[in-house]
């Protein structure tokens, strides 16, 4: 469960060569929603199956018992989310190296698995 939770994080915050070219469209999706209520409510549907995903993943892992029972799985994938948007503008604007963001994304699912 950890490596899925990971895998689809990294899908997300951590561009490579390949996706970084999907990466720099998303983000000028992402700026230009603002100012459209048809992108906004596109951003708002994909986010809402994104975080649902996470979601799933995240009490996956706790009816495998790798994830707390405790933890409220929609606020941490709201965090994790929210971790991996913020790499991924950092990775492309060049403050973070894709792998250097992998370790931080990583670190952060280590801390839920526990």
């Amino acid at each position: 469960m950890d490596a899925s939770l990971s895998h689809t994080l990294a899908e997300l915050a951590l561009p490579d060569e390949e996706s970084r070219d999907q990466a720099h469209v998303w983000l000028a999706f992402v700026s230009r929603a603002p100012a459209s209520e048809r992108l906004a409510a596109v951003l708002h549907e994909t986010y809402g199956k994104l975080h649902d995903l996470v979601v799933w993943l995240i009490r996956y892992g706790q009816d495998a018992r790798e994830i707390p029972q405790h933890l409220d799985a929609a606020r941490e994938a709201h965090t994790l989310l929210a971790v991996a948007d913020g790499l991924t503008v950092q990775v492309l604007a060049g403050h973070h190296s894709p792998e250097t963001a992998a370790a931080v994304l990583q670190r952060h699912v280590d801390h839920l698995v526990g």
